[in-house]
């Protein structure tokens, strides 16, 4: 193999691996956007649990008075 066909057989791994890294990337933005997304509904669903039972930061209802 000359030295001209090594060079030449780089350069083109080096472009398929440019290739792959780009894919990769969109994938991966890809991927982060999905994982606010779900995040985000995350904490939406933890708020509304805490609200509904009563962990949220409201003070608890006075005690009652006995019956007579």
């Amino acid at each position: 193999m000359s030295v001209f066909a090594k060079v030449f057989e780089a350069l083109q791994q080096a472009i398929v691996l440019a290739d792959r890294v780009e894919t990769l990337s969109r994938a991966v933005e890809g991927m982060a956007r999905e994982v606010r997304e779900m995040d985000r509904r995350l904490s939406r669903m933890e708020g509304a649990l805490s609200m509904g039972h009563g962990d949220a930061q409201s003070p608890p209802p006075p005690p009652r008075l006995p019956r007579p």
